[in-house]
């Protein structure tokens, strides 16, 4: 088996996926929020979806 080499480790790509699955959740929570840019990635409202775009 092959190793892959990262320069993410495992608990970082970890929390970096609760912190925008959180995001998401609060932008379904508050639908007055149409719209968050965050680390290149562009979150947004799209009816009741939300669709994450990079910049």
């Amino acid at each position: 088996m092959e190793s892959i080499e990262s320069k993410y480790s495992i608990f970082d790509v970890y929390m970096k996926a609760r912190f925008y699955d959180k995001l998401i959740l609060f932008m379904n929570n508050h639908p007055d929020i149409d719209q968050v840019e965050l680390n290149g990635l562009i979150f947004k409202r799209d009816g009741n979806k939300i669709k994450v775009e990079e910049e």
